[in-house]
């Protein structure tokens, strides 16, 4: 912190890494935190519409989707999505993932038509990029289809 400041992204960078640690340890609270931390600086120092920025939301996201909290997951992967799609456009690779993300939330709130959407067009160019993902997203995808 002596080197770049309290406000440079690199300590946004690391506090985001202490609230993966937290994460992992399934210490939500304290993730939020960090990725709060985290965000406060992103904001100020790169600004809104940063992919950083949108990768700090997904983190929020992914919290708490495991707080089973999905309304809340789902506004957090929807702020990423509309930052990334209008940085990178529809079919690069972090999109993907928010846009499977949020199929994800949705089901778990029960929107499966509106999680569909969302899910068949992230599987469609997953399979185009060979994402680590897709197996998963191919059974929340038979899943979905079963209880319909």
């Amino acid at each position: 912190m002596k080197v770049h400041g309290p406000k440079h992204p690199y300590l946004a960078r690391n506090y985001k890494g202490i609230g993966n640690i937290y994460y992992k340890k399934y210490e939500y609270k304290k993730a939020i935190e960090y990725y709060q931390k985290s965000l406060d600086i992103e904001l100020k120092a790169l600004g809104p519409e940063h992919p950083s920025v949108a990768r700090t939301y997904t983190y929020f996201g992914n919290v708490y989707i495991k707080k089973n909290d999905p309304k809340i997951a789902f506004d957090w992967f929807e702020k990423a999505y509309r930052i990334l799609l209008n940085k990178f456009g529809e079919e690069h690779t972090n999109i993907n993932e928010v846009r499977f993300k949020m199929a994800k939330s949705l089901k778990m709130l029960n929107q499966t038509d509106k999680a569909l959407k969302y899910l068949k067009k992230a599987i469609r160019v997953g399979k185009k990029k060979k994402t680590k993902w897709i197996a998963q997203a191919e059974e929340l995808l038979k899943e979905i289809e079963r209880k319909q």
